[in-house]
């Protein structure tokens, strides 16, 4: 488990500075080499053929030569698309976000109406920035070259500055210093005839205009909303030069290196196993007793297992994972890819069912053991959680256990509807508008509303299901024959 201290040490958002190497131009798009799932079968995306998928956030180095402004980007959204896509780090699949449509400023400061993106969007592999998301980067120029690069190539283009993208994480930020900054870098294709000379943001604003760019930007992806009202999601500042971009960079992003990334995914392999040896494979004695003579040996060997201190029965070693690997598995379930859908179906269901419980407890909610529902958390003056699931654990039995997992669906419906972030699982994303790729895994989603008439995401929305049919859980709490004679082990 040492090797889980390196994820929390990169979560502390320190960047390490590339090594420098010349730029060549026949690297300009180059094709995915699949390695990050080739680690563990155990633990793997494989596709109907046995063959492990690209990881379109591991498999790629961003390779950042910092003096010569190059990096390697993995485009997700296409200059002009009307739909918008997103990568999801854990499985390391593009998938589709929501759609664009024409909206009227929501800062009432420009005319006009602002829809689709004229520029294309991706992010640099490996690399967070300050609010943990993929380093995002917007891309002008080669719009045909870069229709290649969805999800078999990325491609290397020339970084020219930022700027600094604000969030609202509430419904209403304005005139409250509650925005949540983060670095997004401006590029060129270099290839392209009308941007291959552009270098600098002085060399890039003789061919964009900023006073157009900025409200883009900040009406694209849909605004905040309580019951009948809207309000800005998104607050963009000027743009930044690339050296002033560069010491940004250095300061708040973290980029890991291959080695890192190795250690950090054979230490949260080594966790998921544990999670299932301790916990998800039945033991002797959690084994329902048929009879007199099963129920016997069961509780002989309970008996045991007391007498060497150690915990008695699946529930018990659920609480002391829980005690001792919280923090561990919640930091595991945002990075590292759990099971293997194909070769241990009961695996995978228990570590979904499992990491999306822990993830939950992780990001304000709770399952109260008494009350026997999810609850939003509650936060003391010190901005901590009052319900802390490793205090909290022994008070919930096998049943609750189970009454978790069973409300789990609805608990996941009812916060589709909420402003924020709500989390749907994808098997494969297959509806009209998605990449038609498997991913098996739970994404998170960005709740906003968009105002325009209709409202094509709405629609789309609606159609989508939070949780996975196939989807199944395997009770702990079993019918035994003691429950016949009131034995209580």
């Amino acid at each position: 488990m040492k090797c889980l201290s390196l994820l929390a040490a990169f979560l502390l958002l320190s960047c390490a500075t590339q090594k420098r190497r010349e730029f060549e131009a026949d690297e300009l798009l180059s094709i995915y080499e699949p390695k990050w799932f080739s680690a563990s079968e155990n633990h793997s995306l494989r596709d109907s053929t046995g063959q492990n998928q690209p990881h379109l956030f591991f498999d790629v180095s961003p390779d950042f030569t910092q003096r010569d402004q190059f990096a390697n980007i993995v485009i997700t959204t296409i200059e002009n698309s009307h739909l918008a896509y997103s990568v999801d780090v854990v499985s390391g699949q593009r998938h589709y976000s929501h759609s664009y449509c024409n909206q009227a400023d929501v800062w009432n400061q420009k005319s006009g109406t602002f829809g689709r993106p004229y520029f294309s969007m991706g992010y640099m592999p490996r690399v967070l920035d300050q609010a943990g998301d993929p380093q995002k980067v917007i891309i002008f120029g080669g719009k045909e070259r870069l229709k290649a690069s969805l999800d078999h190539h990325f491609v290397r283009v020339r970084i020219i500055g930022s700027y600094i993208e604000e969030s609202c994480p509430d419904v209403n930020c304005l005139g409250r210093d509650t925005w949540v900054s983060r670095l997004v870098f401006v590029a060129v294709d270099p290839q392209d005839p009308n941007y291959s000379s552009v270098k600098t943001v002085d060399d890039f604003l003789l061919y964009e205009s900023w006073e157009k760019l900025q409200p883009t930007l900040q009406n694209l992806d849909g605004r905040n909303f309580s019951i009948d009202r809207t309000y800005p999601s998104v607050r963009v500042k000027k743009i930044i030069p690339y050296k002033e971009s560069l010491q940004l960079f250095r300061k708040r992003s973290a980029f890991m290196s291959d080695t890192e990334i190795q250690k950090i995914q054979k230490g949260c392999h080594a966790l998921y196993d544990k999670l299932w040896t301790d916990v998800g494979a039945d033991r002797e004695e959690d084994k329902p007793s048929r009879n007199q003579e099963e129920l016997k040996k069961k509780l002989k060997v309970r008996e045991e297992l007391r007498g060497k201190k150690k915990p008695v029965g699946k529930l018990a070693r659920f609480h002391n994972f829980v005690k001792k690997y919280f923090n561990e598995t919640a930091t595991c379930e945002k990075f590292v890819y759990h099971g293997n859908i194909n070769s241990s179906p009961e695996q995978f269901w228990f570590h979904s069912y499992i990491g999306m419980y822990i993830r939950l407890h992780k990001e304000g909610y709770y399952f109260d053991c008494r009350r026997k529902a999810w609850v939003q958390n509650l936060y003391n003056v010190n901005g901590d959680p009052v319900h802390r699931l490793q205090d909290e654990i022994d008070m919930c039995s096998d049943k609750d256990i189970d009454l978790a997992m069973d409300y789990m669906p609805n608990h996941l419906k009812s916060l589709k509807g909420n402003l924020g972030r709500y989390y749907r699982f994808i098997d494969y994303d297959t509806h009209e508008f998605g990449t038609h790729r498997k991913v098996y895994a739970w994404i998170q989603m960005k709740n906003k509303k968009f105002d325009c008439r209709p409202d094509p995401n709405s629609m789309v929305m609606d159609r989508m299901s939070v949780f996975p049919e196939d989807a199944s859980w395997k009770r702990w709490d079993v019918f035994d024959v003691s429950n016949e004679m009131k034995i209580i082990y």
